[in-house]
Parts: structure tokens; C-alpha cells; sequence
């Protein structure tokens, strides 16, 4: 099976599951996604997240590196490896890439302000689309 059919089949969008702590970035990130045709469970605390994560499957992550402020990005994204390992993550950081490398996120990295085109190509590049 190819990894593209494993994530979405014409019956059902992949689905993502995105944590950003902003209103605004996450509602608009949420509206661009959904209008690009994916399915978006979108939160702004961490330990929500956790829990999305522990009572679903997505077929990516995406995180802003504060993540929902009360628990790490570096965290989402490990509990994310460890419940659905292989799946792609993009992490969302205003941080200087340096900074961000050297705190050790396993992630494809996306750096703000939002570009909305090179976000969505991005994304489906990670997702193999």
C-alpha cells in the first residue's frame, strides 16, 4: 500500500491535528488548511493536545515550538512519535532556526510569519503529495 493511500483515500481528508497558541494564527491556519481540503482538529493548549493525541490518530502533526504554553513542543512532538510513529510533523517557530535545531525538535520546519502558499507546499511536501 502506498503511504499516500494509507493516509487519505477519496473518502476521507487527511487529518491533521494542529497546536498553536495564538487565536489568530491557529483560526487562519485552520481556515486555510480546511479550504486546501483537510480535516483540522486545532487546539491552543498542550495538554489538550496530549490528550487529542492519546484518543486519535492524525496523519501529521503540526506545532508551533511554544506549543499551548503549558507543555513543550518538543514534548507534543516526542508523545506524537511514540503513539503514531512515522507520521510527518511541522513545526511552526518564530525562533531562529539555530535556536530551534539545537533544542532538538524531530520536525520539518515552517518559520513566521506564515507564508500561506510555502506553508501548504511544505505540508504536502512532508506529506508526500
Amino acid at each position: 500500500m502506498s503511504r499516500q493511500s494509507e493516509q487519505s483515500t477519496p473518502h476521507r481528508p487527511i487529518k491533521l491535528l494542529l497546536i498553536e497558541h495564538e487565536a489568530v494564527s491557529r483560526l487562519s491556519l485552520t481556515e486555510l488548511l480546511t479550504a486546501d481540503g483537510y480535516s483540522v482538529v486545532s487546539t491552543a493548549r498542550g495538554e489538550d493536545a496530549l490528550q487529542k493525541l492519546r484518543t486519535n490518530r492524525f496523519d501529521a502533526l503540526i506545532t508551533d515550538s511554544g506549543a499551548g504554553r503549558d507543555v513543550s513542543g518538543s514534548a507534543i512532538i516526542s508523545e506524537f512519535e511514540r503513539l503514531q510513529p512515522g507520521k510527518p510533523k511541522l513545526l511552526i517557530t518564530a525562533h531562529p532556526l539555530s535556536t530551534v535545531r539545537e533544542e532538538g525538535f524531530r520536525a520539518t520546519y515552517v518559520s513566521k510569519p506564515i507564508q500561506p502558499e510555502e506553508f501548504l507546499l511544505t505540508l504536502k511536501s512532508v506529506l508526500g503529495r
